[in-house]
């Protein structure tokens, strides 16, 4: 069943506010455009447990499909997520 952006962004925030006990001041899920989220963690003082939580939770929403062959990025119907620290930058999770 087709899933807009928006209705996968409502999901991750909905999730967000219930299992991380996040709200707006903490975090920001946009739609950038059809397939396309980013995910922003606002407060500089989030766990890094927390954020990998929030990493992990995003990309669970990501759906790239690619050419089996040659690997190449095939056209249409992806789903990208963009997942930012607190200072702006991209997040990736830590190494534990």
């Amino acid at each position: 069943m087709y899933e807009s952006t928006a209705e996968k962004a409502k999901k991750l925030r909905d999730w967000y506010k219930a299992n991380l006990k996040l709200n707006r001041n903490d975090i920001s899920v946009k739609k950038m455009h059809e397939g396309c989220l980013r995910i922003e963690m606002k407060n500089p003082n989030l766990s890094i447990e927390i954020k990998d939580k929030i990493y992990k939770k995003a990309k669970g929403y990501e759906d790239i499909r690619r050419d089996e062959y040659t690997g190449e990025i095939l056209l249409g119907a992806n789903d990208y997520v963009f997942v930012y620290g607190p200072d702006g930058r991209t997040y990736w999770p830590s190494t534990k």
